[in-house]
């Protein structure tokens, strides 16, 4: 936390707040895949540890919970709307997102616990991105194999996969290496917990085939590598998420764009040739056709699109819900 304090409703409050997103992506991860009793049971077990007006915000508000049958454009919004109602409660009750943050923590068997970022900020923007593919993570984990899901940060024309690399819990803090606060990066050598792919497919009949043809395929050979043919034009392809920034997605350059990227480099004779991976391009470094893939047009809709997505998921998935009801029942009544 950070020494910064503002006021807020005549009280002094942290600028610098824990990380709401990522719980508010916990409290989804236990809550949209289970039957509404379970959820119910699970909401007035939190409430019971927070305060009555943060509790009747967050679990008694139905703006808060339309969402989770969020199927077109104007739901989607209401979910956009669901989530950030949930995280404002939460940054604006800090010692309340403490406690969820904590007890969602323990139930899920992570370290939820993060020093946040000042709302509005790349940081802030990065931090929801992170949470949202978090749980996309732990929803592979949980089917024990790798899964596609609608919508990428780029927006809703694209699919994710999400090729899991361990069987365990995730600990969201191992997700990713962070040179800084605004910018993610993937961990050297395979060594991070999950690796994400994605893909444009415009046309919205191909991509719903595509997508149900993914699942289907990972499931029939669960432990298959994850390999994409390569394709004529990159536009077509699936593309290796490197990182994530704001306003952008850094994608694995093939051979070629790696080398033109490399060539339009300052040659130094003392130093290595550089490897991407340490010293990853910048955007403008892409080739030109490159540079629209890349592209987050809105922040708001790509977590609309990716949340969406992982929604959707989750409610189909039965191993998920037995993995939340198995942890909650194994709690008992210490939740």
């Amino acid at each position: 936390m950070s020494s910064d304090v503002a006021a807020v409703g005549g009280a002094a409050m942290p600028i610098e707040l824990i990380a709401a997103w990522l719980v508010r992506e916990a409290y989804k991860l236990i809550v949209v895949p289970v039957a509404s009793d379970v959820r119910r049971r699970i909401d007035d077990k939190l409430s019971e540890k927070i305060t009555a007006t943060v509790s009747a915000r967050l679990f008694h508000d139905h703006a808060l919970e339309s969402h989770d049958d969020a199927t077109g454009g104007s739901d989607a919004d209401a979910g956009l709307t669901a989530d950030l109602g949930f995280v404002d409660t939460i940054e604006k009750a800090p010692e309340d997102g403490e406690v969820l943050s904590a007890e969602m923590g323990r139930m899920l068997g992570v370290q939820l616990g993060a020093t946040g970022v000042k709302r509005g900020t790349d940081g802030w923007y990065v931090s929801a991105y992170a949470a949202i593919l978090w749980r996309i993570a732990m929803l592979a984990v949980w089917e024990d194999r790798p899964i596609a899901i609608q919508g990428a940060l780029q927006g809703q024309e694209w699919l994710t996969v999400c090729v899991p690399r361990v069987g365990s819990v995730i600990d969201p803090s191992r997700m990713w290496r962070q040179p800084e606060p605004r910018t993610l990066l993937r961990h050297f050598r395979d060594g991070g917990p999950a690796d994400f792919f994605v893909r444009q497919i415009e046309d919205e009949s191909v991509r719903g085939h595509d997508l149900a043809a993914l699942n289907e395929q990972f499931m029939i050979d669960p432990n298959a590598a994850f390999e994409p043919a390569d394709t004529e034009s990159v536009a077509d392809g699936w593309h290796r998420v490197d990182g994530i920034s704001r306003k952008w997605v850094l994608l694995k350059p093939d051979a070629d764009a790696e080398q033109a990227i490399l060539s339009r480099r300052p040659q130094r004779r003392w130093v290595v040739e550089p490897v991407l991976g340490h010293n990853p391009p910048a955007f403008k470094e892409y080739p030109a056709e490159w540079q629209p893939l890349l592209k987050i047009g809105s922040e708001q809709g790509g977590i609309v699109a990716l949340s969406a997505g992982a929604d959707e998921f989750a409610r189909a998935s039965e191993a998920s819900a037995v993995a939340v009801e198995a942890a909650f029942d194994d709690l008992g009544p210490s939740l």
